[in-house]
């Protein structure tokens, strides 16, 4: 199993990589105002992505800009890509747990 480990996570660094991205951090500590009715923590994607690129942003009217606000809650797009990064996280972790498994069943039984 440590061998399937090793050459699963010699491809795929990017479960670490979503997973780390994800991790709440208090708002107040990166510098951002806690605005009313707002939560009080971000994740680094959306944090670096503001502080890097502020006004990445999708058009204001358009269909898809309504759809991300209706289901993310936010126009930003690093606001949208840290708000799903969870989800993308528990996902690739997931794929890797099925990929591992399966490498080790084979390998257990000679395929």
């Amino acid at each position: 199993m440590w061998e399937c480990t090793k050459e699963h996570y010699g491809l795929t660094a990017s479960t670490g990589l979503a997973a780390v991205g994800s991790i709440p951090v208090d708002k107040v500590k990166l510098g951002h105002p806690v605005v009313l009715g707002a939560g009080d923590k971000t994740n680094l994607i959306s944090h670096y992505g503001l502080k890097f690129f502020p006004r990445a942003r999708l058009p204001g009217k358009s269909p898809v800009a309504q759809l991300a606000k209706a289901t993310f809650g936010t126009i930003r797009i690093f606001g949208i890509i840290g708000r799903a990064m969870p989800f993308t996280a528990v996902g690739l972790a997931i794929f890797d747990a099925v990929s591992i498994g399966i490498c080790a069943y084979e390998m257990r039984h000679g395929k």
